[in-house]
């Protein structure tokens, strides 16, 4: 069987040494292929474009390849992990999902919907969620409604800190940015999120701001002179292109348009024409919670 080396950059010897001697030693493997899985934001910070020797980033980009989770995708994973919880705890008989979670009928929401709706359609996030709300149920004989919604305020919480946790490289300091979303409307008119664009482009001015350089960068359009003449989009494009790629809002056409997220369309900014004035903006059901919003549209 052939031996997968953790490899890393070249140290000072003996630890150099070994590195040098596990690459020559896969080199004589035949039929071998590594398969390195990373986050979006570990890939962008590699940052191929501006490397100025090799790193061609078309390259990698045509080795790489997204994965995305579906709804049943998610929905069987979690019927899973209440399997194997019913045999770790010895439940006798097993219970399922659906037998965890409150009935389904044609008055009330699907529960298991509804939890990976406040999700980013990733597995961490549907576990976390249903795990909270497995401890708030802890004495009955399945979640209830009642534990989901308790649930989620510490979900969300958890969430939101999660967001800075993967993005405050290159991007830190940016939970400033999410906080200045706070008790607003969850969906927001393009003149109600210009005046919070507006407040997250003077957030350098703060001299306790950690994240000046590269907020000052994105919102640079808003300052230039002739800015006034400016297109919409041409100012405000970069903060709507951070947000939207790591899914904090989405993107609806029209006050009743169904908002989507990076998750389901990664290309979606590119594709609205700028942003026309009918478009929408909806911060993630996942965060809304722990920013104390508002489920009321905005009136502009």
């Amino acid at each position: 069987m052939p031996v997968l080396y953790s490899l890393s950059p070249p140290l000072a010897s003996p630890e150099r040494t070994w590195a040098v001697t596990a690459v020559v030693d896969l080199q004589q493997v035949k039929y071998l292929k590594i398969l390195v899985a990373l986050r979006t934001n570990i890939f962008q910070q590699l940052n191929y474009g501006n490397q100025i020797r090799g790193g061609q980033e078309e390259k990698f980009r045509g080795l790489a390849l997204e994965l995305r989770w579906t709804v049943n995708d998610l929905r069987n994973l979690l019927d899973a992990r209440a399997e194997a919880a019913s045999c770790f705890y010895q439940i006798d008989p097993p219970k399922t999902l659906s037998e965890m979670l409150p009935n389904v009928n044609k008055r009330a929401e699907n529960p298991t919907l509804h939890i990976l709706a406040r999700t980013l359609m990733r597995p961490r996030d549907a576990i976390l969620y249903l795990n909270y709300c497995v401890r708030e149920a802890t004495g009955g004989e399945r979640i209830t409604w009642e534990n989901i919604h308790r649930a989620e305020k510490a979900y969300s919480k958890d969430r939101l800190l999660a967001l800075r946790d993967e993005w405050k490289d290159p991007y830190l300091g940016i939970d400033k940015v999410f906080e200045v979303f706070q008790h607003k409307p969850v969906r927001l008119s393009r003149a109600e999120i210009t005046a919070i664009f507006d407040d997250i482009a003077v957030l350098p001015a703060d001299k306790n701001f950690i994240g000046n350089q590269w907020l000052t960068n994105i919102c640079e359009p808003i300052f230039t002179a002739g800015s006034a003449q400016k297109a919409w989009y041409e100012m405000y494009g970069r903060l709507v292109n951070l947000l939207y790629s790591i899914s904090f809002i989405g993107l609806a056409k029209g006050p009743n348009g169904r908002a989507l997220y990076s998750y389901e369309d990664p290309g979606l900014t590119h594709l609205m024409d700028g942003l026309a004035e009918n478009a929408y903006f909806e911060i993630h059901p996942a965060f809304r919670q722990a920013l104390s919003m508002t489920e009321e549209l905005a009136l502009i």
